[in-house]
């Protein structure tokens, strides 16, 4: 399988990496910086570790086109299109969503998301 890139945008952290049959490897961290250079550092995050598909995922809204409708921790990249954007630059399938609301609910309700 080849490996994915997963994404999870923070307001003080960006956290990286691959992830293939089950296991993350390439770990990275680095801080999120400027809002307004935040695709071109997911492109070189996404470049640097190899992704030949990525996943992000932040904290707010997605809509169903991978466009931020609105995140509370980086109010500044409200309507940010952002999965056509890393799409177009890279090349590769993104899937952007609210990652982390879902892995919160899970925890919240202590069962697994199957």
């Amino acid at each position: 399988m080849i490996p994915i890139t997963c994404i999870d945008v923070g307001g003080t952290f960006i956290k990286a990496g691959n992830v293939a049959d089950g296991e993350i490897s390439d770990e990275r961290k680095i801080d999120t910086g400027n809002p307004g250079t935040l695709t071109r550092t997911l492109s070189q995050l996404i470049l640097e570790l190899g992704g030949r598909a990525a996943g992000i995922g932040i904290t707010g809204l997605v809509d169903g086109n991978g466009r931020i409708s609105s995140s509370p921790n980086l109010p500044e990249i409200k309507s940010l299109p952002l999965k056509e954007i890393l799409e177009r630059e890279l090349n590769i399938p993104v899937l952007g969503d609210k990652v982390k609301d879902i892995v919160q609910l899970q925890s919240w309700e202590h069962r697994s998301v199957s």
